[in-house]
This record gives C-alpha cells, structure tokens and sequence, in this order.
C-alpha cells in the first residue's frame, strides 16, 4: 500500500490546516476533525425526507459510530472519502425532491473532489450512477405496473438456463462455509 495512490487533497487540506494554524501534531488534525464534524451535520440537510428526529438519529449514530471516530483522529483520506461520497448522497436526493440545479452542480463538486480525494470514488459513483439509471428508466416508460414481474426473474433465468445450457443451474446449490442452502427449483 503507497499512500501516493490516494488523491492530492488529503495533502492540500493538511497544507491549508498548517498554513492556517502553524505546524503542529495537534493542528495537523485540525482539517480532519472539521470534514468529520461537517460529515456529522449533513444527514441534517435530509429532515424534509428523513423528518427532523430521524435526520437527528443519523447524526447522532454517525456521531458514535467507531468507524468514524477511529478514521477522524489521524491524517487518512478516509475523511474526505466518506464526507464526500455523503454529501453526493445528499445533493442527489435533495436534487431528485427539489429539482433545483445548484443541488446537481453540488453532487458534481462532491464527485469530483471524491475522485481527488479517494479512489472509492469509482465504487460510490457507479452505485448512484446505476441507481439514477434505473430511476430515469422507471419514471421514463412507468414501470410500475411490472414490479410484481420482477419476482419472476429468478425462475425465469433458471428456466432459460435449462433450455439453452445442459446440466444444473450455477445457483441451485450455495454453499456458504458450513451452511449448505439448497435453492428449490420450479422447473
């Protein structure tokens, strides 16, 4: 592991910190302890869809949660990476309720500065991406009169499978350590 593979910001935000407050092992965690306060408080820009008590509850479980806390003391990207990936979150669902513009601009400044700031931006921004894909399609050609379709999929590629591939299907067996599930087949 090479610490060079993660973006640049990391190292401007600890310049911008040491400029900022002079040069010390305590001031070095100055910008890391603010992006982890900012990361606490954005769950509060969703009280409109997750109401004021359950916004509330997401702050405060990101306010104990030892993932957080463990990552927010010393000078990682996982900081940036998570208030980053956070606040896209944030922007795309605020964007999808209000359909204001400046929510998009600010999921693009989110996404870019995640891509600079960690490499789990590839994952994140796949995610939402595909999530937003599926969206546009289901609102585009209103498709929810398919929804209950879609619990035939399993048994439908199942029975495809067995027509143009001999021998049993790859999922009819999972074998997970000692736990053996056996998939019943409707074929």
């Amino acid at each position: 592991h090479d610490a060079v593979y993660h973006g640049p910001v990391i190292y401007h935000m600890e310049a911008l910190g040491f400029y900022l407050f002079g040069d010390s092992d305590a001031t070095s965690r100055v910008i890391l302890a603010a992006f982890s306060v900012a990361t606490v408080v954005l769950p509060l820009l969703l009280r409109r869809q997750l109401g004021r008590w359950g916004a509330l509850l997401a702050s405060a479980l990101f306010l104990i949660s030892p993932s957080f806390l463990y990552f927010g003391r010393f000078g990682h990207p996982d900081v940036f990476g998570s208030f980053f990936s956070l606040l896209c979150f944030v922007c795309i669902v605020r964007y999808l309720a209000d359909r204001r513009s400046g929510w998009l601009y600010g999921a693009a400044v989110a996404t870019g500065m995640h891509f600079s700031a960690k490499p789990t931006a590839y994952i994140v921004t796949f995610i939402f991406l595909l999530y937003l894909a599926g969206r546009l399609l289901w609102e585009r050609y209103d498709l929810h009169a398919f929804w209950p379709i879609a619990g035939l999929l399993p048994a439908a590629a199942e029975s495809l499978w067995k027509v143009l591939a001999p021998g049993a299907f790859p999922l009819a067996q999972i074998s997970i350590g000692p736990l053996n599930l056996s998939v019943v087949s409707l074929g």
